[in-house]
């Protein structure tokens, strides 16, 4: 059963596919009945403004509007400067760590566009991921700021041990390119998952001819299905990455996959992330130990992600949906019980919401649920409108 309902929606999911047939078909997909502005538009919150363009440089150009074509074609321009932006901010990392003994992982934006797609720029990203150890946090931050970066992360949320508990990385902005780099020493907040790397989970590809160390495809499948169901799947672009890595030639060892899933209580999170994307790309290879059959909780949260994501409603949902998604889609009760605790502590998002001198740190345990009711009411008078 399809659930890109929308002729918008089936023309994204068709460029997203890794299938070559898939994206050829959509030339048949193209009518004078589109919503071009629709359509642009979509392409850009689902990140997909690169392989939209490389699909519809087949379609004769009578076929598409111009005004459509000029707007297209300018995005993904400004999508190459940008992305080969970070791409020269990477090599000038990495070589940074490796010079000052730094011990990192990079992950996401180029590195992942180059892992997956063979291409810097055919994905678009917003920031660098470096995931470092404890021990070289300060180092590596210390040494960020020394070429010209500022630390953006509030000194509260630094302090604080409440608030640290809810972020897992740092925030660097360059003064001059404006160039964002996450310095992460989790994955993710430990709220949400388990998931981490060991020393073992990582290898080396090339990035425009220099050596850069990322994750393992096997670790790699996880952490992308548990972004995903993190942010509630409200893009597209991340079931197209796992349709990649599940169709390219990477040699996934699955029972490497589910023993670190069943270790880490990814395995719900997985299952929604594959079966996501072999709906966009029926070829994608999963391992037949992970049945779907099984768990009607998980079939469940599959149709949902997906009515979710296909069916117009990405992106709309409001902080209790994405709460009971997630606590849904954990898999041990302890996963959950420690989940829902974050309700009752302060994190970045009420300090964002009022910033308070640290002297009234405390006043925030009793402004939290006054935010989250404030949020909730505000939301829904908007829809009301």
């Amino acid at each position: 059963m399809t659930l890109h309902r929308r002729p918008e929606m089936e023309i994204l999911a068709s460029c997203a596919s890794p299938q070559p047939a898939a994206r050829r078909s959509v030339a048949a997909l193209i009518s004078d009945d589109l919503d071009y502005p629709l359509l642009l538009k979509e392409a850009s919150r689902h990140r997909l403004i690169p392989l939209v363009y490389h699909a519809l440089k087949n379609v004769p150009s009578k076929q598409v509007p111009p005004n459509f074509t000029r707007e297209l074609e300018q995005k993904y321009h400004q999508n190459v400067k940008h992305s080969l932006t970070l791409a020269s901010q990477l090599l000038d990392t990495v070589e940074l760590f490796r010079t000052t003994g730094i011990s990192y992982v990079a992950f996401k934006g180029p590195t992942l566009s180059q892992q997956l797609y063979g291409n810097l720029v055919l994905r678009p990203c917003l920031d660098l991921d470096f995931l470092v150890s404890e021990q070289h946090l300060q180092k590596a931050s210390g040494l960020l700021t020394q070429k010209g970066f500022e630390l953006v992360t509030p000194l509260i949320l630094r302090e604080q041990r409440c608030f640290r508990r809810s972020i897992c990385h740092y925030l660097f902005r360059h003064l001059q390119s404006k160039v964002e780099i996450e310095l992460h020493w989790e994955l993710f907040p430990r709220f949400f998952s388990s998931l981490r790397a060991g020393e073992t989970d990582w290898d080396e590809i090339d990035v425009g001819g220099c050596k850069v160390k990322t994750f393992l495809p096997e670790i790699l499948l996880i952490l992308l299905c548990e972004h995903g169901t993190k942010h509630h799947w409200s893009r597209l672009i991340w079931v197209a990455d796992i349709a990649r890595l599940l169709t390219g030639e990477n040699n996934i060892v699955w029972n490497r996959v589910l023993e670190r899933a069943r270790q880490t209580g990814s395995k719900t999170s997985l299952v929604i992330g594959t079966r996501l994307a072999q709906r966009l790309s029926p070829g994608a290879s999963v391992s037949p130990q992970l049945p779907l059959g099984n768990s009607r909780r998980a079939a469940h949260l599959v149709e949902r992600a997906a009515r979710h994501l296909f069916g117009g409603s990405a992106g709309t949902s409001s902080i209790l949906a994405y709460a009971r998604f997630h606590v849904a889609a954990k898999d041990r009760l302890r996963d959950k019980v420690f989940y829902m605790t974050r309700f009752f502590s302060p994190n970045e998002k009420d300090w964002e919401w009022l910033q308070l001198p640290t002297s009234l740190f405390a006043a925030y345990y009793l402004l939290r649920p006054i935010r989250l009711l404030w949020g909730r009411f505000h939301k829904g008078k908007k829809e009301a409108d």
